[in-house]
């Protein structure tokens, strides 16, 4: 994850310059993150939720 912020701050340095291309750079960048972050979350709790209707019902997973 430190990664991933590293690497915008050095889009948000590389903008100081201000172009179109770099802005929808950052955009994109940080849309991309954030929907997968979304995706990642959204996808642990529906995993989670399987788990523990497996328990419930522990025969139909056997």
């Amino acid at each position: 994850m430190g990664y991933n912020w590293h690497l915008i701050g050095s889009f948000f340095v590389m903008s100081r310059t201000p172009s179109w291309g770099h802005f929808l750079l950052i955009v994109a960048v940080i849309f991309t993150i954030v929907i997968s972050s979304l995706i990642y979350v959204s996808w642990k709790k529906y995993k989670q939720m399987q788990q523990s209707k497996s328990v419930e019902n522990d025969d139909e997973f056997d």
